[in-house]
């Protein structure tokens, strides 16, 4: 599931130039890279997959406070200005589902802080 995180292959993509800045060019150089990148990006992002009937899966990144919410129906939101409190609660919530709808939808939705990815 980790790889598979939009999240972590759009951190990914933003951090191999900086550590190609200091390498040479080669096959087996690009490969050191993207595998240094992901794992910089895993150390970064935290994904989990949910037995829900309203979503699949989270990736949270508490350095960029987004939140990215795969639904059942394979849509993705990305939710801006996400507080790592907020995704405590929501960690700690018994029904991911319930938390969303009462907390999470109504805010980010009326204040145009979630994104349709």
């Amino acid at each position: 599931m980790e790889a598979e995180c939009l999240g972590i292959r759009k951190k990914v993509l933003e951090l191999v130039p900086y550590i190609e800045d200091d390498q040479h060019s080669g096959f087996s150089i690009k490969i050191n890279t993207y595998e240094k990148a992901l794992k910089m990006a895993k150390e970064e992002t935290d994904c989990k997959s949910w037995d829900s009937s309203l979503m699949n899966s989270t990736e949270y990144n508490p350095k960029t406070q987004e939140l990215i919410i795969e639904f059942s129906n394979g849509t993705k939101y990305l939710y801006e200005g996400f507080a790592d409190s907020l995704y405590k609660e929501f960690l700690a919530a018994e029904s991911k589902g319930q938390f969303f709808v009462s907390k999470i939808r109504k805010e980010y939705l009326s204040n145009e802080k979630a994104k349709r990815l």
